[in-house]
């Protein structure tokens, strides 16, 4: 009968049976061999005895011999008194020795003994009691060992060799499967194991029980129901017979999935992290700062431009590589950051390296130091990071910046910077300058600087501003007046672009741009219309000059005519030249007289004019007027007054008087002067024009004997700006 492991075995008390109470019939086949053994005895005794006291009773009766036969008669009675007796003690013997061997039996087996019995032979009975201590030894060793095993919290089980069947698993094997004990217990162990596994286990399992290797240890994966994988680590022990054979294993599983899982994460992340590394380009080193020696990782060696393996280093290695023009200053950094005095924990710095092969990388390098309780440096762990294109890329950025703050300066431009979500702006010292703002301003409240637009613009700027953050438009382009704090107005020409835009809603958050001062410029344009119409209105008017002298010139002579209409639109045409100079700001009187009185003297004739009076600007027209009353009194004084003969001087004096503006003109040393001319000249009806007429003004002539004397007056408002030099003085 084979041990059930699985059947729990309690042990059975002994029955006290009647002294007068026969025994049980012991029908096993023990009993049945001891008989025969006892029969056997007895015909031994019994065969070989017989035929001699035959034979001694035979002489005895034919050859009277009367002594051989009573050792006959004797014989036969004593061997038929041995039989007897043998047959009684072997019945004495044999019941007890078959119910030893039939209790041994049931031992062995694992079932309940027969009830126990007196012997009747002391060593029998002694023999079946020492059995009976080892049954309840036994069973007490199983039930302590059904217990440990059915309670355990680690997994176990036990296979039966010649099948590979499990007979026996604890609860915490079925729970590690997720599967009930009648599911397990039954059926081969492989079903439960993971395809891929099935052959190593089944191997491992085979040559345990063929007693090849005292055990077999495993990591394995077994399938639950639900198709999930348990990865376990299996340790397995041979079970033996009394023999010595292996019939059985014991299992004991160790569930190593968080373990094995949390063994691929650290791979997958070393895996990232090299990868990382690698794309990266940085590279890991480790220092001993008391034995010098550097450990580098495959990463650094190829940051280095070296083969991207492991290595072993030593500082003049690193400083061997390091860029000249740095080496002093990175080794002393190093070096200041690692002494024991330091007391340094973290070091960093950026620097250069020349790779064998001439090429110049930037390394920005990082770690951190490790130190002991008296503050000595022990070790460095740390990385180096290529920071080439970094570094290439700042650059540009700086040669950019660079760039577009030349192009700022030069174009005087201000930058900008408006939050909409905050509505704060942040502004250029440009900036600030244009809009006359102080430094405080730098940041500020935008719709407190929207208030200082004028009424009339900052609808126009609200409209391109509410197009851009709707995202309709990308960027506008406005012109607008500002009110500085002073009060005065300037023109502002805005570009701005939008710079971030809310992801969910799309809308505009955020806008850059630029300003730049456009007064002048306002400014010029007004004044070139202005001196479009103007030039328009002089041309018109010059033609109506030149049309009238052409008129009223006498026609007596062709060739006096020719020359006093070239002379008067000559002095039309000097003084629209002083004008253009001046971009038709007007033109000051010494220079318009200079002009107009040069044409009629020699290279030194100037030094017989005298001019005397104040810095004045006249306005366009009446400087078109003084132009022609000075060409015509220079004309009349060169062929009748004082410029006609040597000697003759004139005086011309200006001055602002009570509201007016007086030009005299004094001629002296000239030829005598009878009397007032007994008819009016064209170039009297010239200046009666332009004086009177044009300018509103006054005219007074008197003839007096040392010459002509001639006085006009003009109101202030048509004929001066201001003082000379100020066209701003309007």
């Amino acid at each position: 009968m084979n041990f059930d492991p699985t059947r729990s075995v309690e042990p059975i008390p002994a029955v006290e049976v009647a002294a007068n109470q026969p025994p049980p019939t012991v029908t096993s086949p023990a009993e049945a061999g001891l008989r025969h053994l006892l029969l056997l005895l007895v015909a031994g005794i019994l065969v070989p005895a017989l035929p001699l006291s035959a034979v001694a009773l035979w002489l005895a009766m034919h050859h009277g011999a009367p002594i051989l036969a009573g050792v006959a008669v004797f014989t036969a009675v004593a061997l038929l008194g041995g039989a007897i007796a043998a047959t009684a003690l072997s019945r004495r013997i044999l019941r007890p020795a078959a119910a030893l061997v039939a209790r041994a039996d049931a031992i062995a087996a694992g079932d309940p003994p027969p009830a126990q019995w007196e012997l009747g032979v002391a060593e029998l009975t002694r023999v079946a009691a020492a059995m009976d201590v080892a049954a309840l030894a036994i069973r007490d060793r199983e039930s302590a060992f059904s217990a440990a095993f059915e309670q355990s919290t680690v997994p176990m089980s036990q296979a039966e060799c010649e099948t590979a069947v499990v007979l026996r698993a604890n609860a915490a094997y079925c729970a590690l499967l997720d599967r009930p004990a009648e599911q397990i217990i039954g059926h081969p162990f492989t079903d439960f194991v993971h395809p891929d596994d099935r052959e190593e286990d089944m191997e491992g399992f085979l040559r345990l029980c063929r007693g090849e290797v005292a055990t077999h240890v495993q990591v394995k994966r077994y399938l639950r129901p639900d198709g999930s994988v348990r990865w376990v680590k299996l340790s397995t022990s041979p079970v033996r017979d009394a023999d010595g054979r292996v019939t059985r294993t014991v299992s004991v599983v160790t569930d190593v999935t968080g373990r094995r899982a949390a063994e691929a994460a650290l791979r997958e992340s070393e895996a990232r992290l090299k990868r990382v590394q690698r794309i990266g380009r940085v590279g890991g080193f480790e220092i001993d700062l008391r034995s010098g020696q550097n450990d580098r990782s495959a990463e650094y060696m190829a940051l280095q431009g070296l083969r991207a393996a492991g290595a072993q280093e030593q500082h003049e290695d690193w400083v061997r590589r390091l860029h000249p023009e740095d080496r002093l200053r990175a080794e002393q950094r190093f070096l200041e950051a690692i002494s024991d005095t330091s007391g340094q924990v973290d070091y960093a710095q950026e620097y250069r390296i020349t790779t064998p092969n001439g090429d110049v990388r930037w390394i920005a390098a990082r770690a951190e130091i490790e130190r002991d309780a008296e503050g000595r440096s022990l070790r460095m762990l740390g990385a180096h990071v290529d920071v080439t294109e970094l570094k290439t890329a700042e650059e540009a950025v700086r040669d950019r910046e660079h760039m577009l703050r030349v192009a700022l300066e030069a174009a005087r431009l201000g930058t900008w910077d408006v939050d909409l979500r905050q509505g704060t702006a942040t502004r250029s010292a440009r900036s600030l300058e244009i809009f006359g703002l102080d430094g405080d301003s730098a940041s500020g409240l935008y719709p407190s600087f929207r208030d200082r637009i004028h009424p009339q613009d900052r609808g126009l700027l609200d409209d391109a501003v509410a197009l851009v953050k709707k995202g309709e438009a990308e960027r506008y382009h406005v012109e607008y007046r500002f009110r500085r704090p002073d009060g005065a107005w300037c023109w502002v020409e805005s570009h701005g672009s939008v710079a971030a835009r809310d992801p969910v809603t799309g809308e505009a958050t955020r806008l850059i741009g630029t300003t730049q001062d456009i007064t002048a410029r306002k400014q010029a344009e007004e004044r070139q219309a202005l001196l479009a119409r103007e030039v328009d209105h002089r041309a018109k008017n010059a033609l109506a000059v030149v049309q009238a002298a052409l008129r009223l010139t006498p026609r007596t002579d062709m060739r006096s005519y020719a020359t006093a209409v070239e002379g008067r639109v000559a002095a039309l045409a000097r003084a629209h030249t002083l004008l253009a100079d001046a971009q038709w700001n007007g033109a000051t009187i010494r220079s318009l007289a200079e002009g107009e009185l040069a044409a009629f003297l020699p290279a030194d004739g100037l030094r017989r004019v005298v001019m005397e009076g104040p810095g004045l600007l006249l306005l366009p027209a009446a400087a078109q007027a003084v132009s022609m009353t000075l060409h015509e009194l220079a004309t009349n004084a060169t062929k009748y007054g004082a410029l006609s003969v040597e000697g003759g001087e004139v005086r011309l004096r200006w001055a602002v008087e009570q509201g007016l503006f007086t030009l005299r003109w004094e001629e002296h040393g000239g030829p005598a002067i009878t009397g007032k001319p007994a008819r009016r000249g064209f170039g009297s009806r010239v200046i009666e024009a332009t004086v009177q007429d044009q300018l509103g003004g006054t005219l007074e002539r008197h003839w007096e004997s040392g010459g002509l004397t001639v006085v006009a007056a003009m109101p202030l408002e048509r004929s001066v700006y201001g003082p000379a030099g100020d066209p701003a003085g309007r």
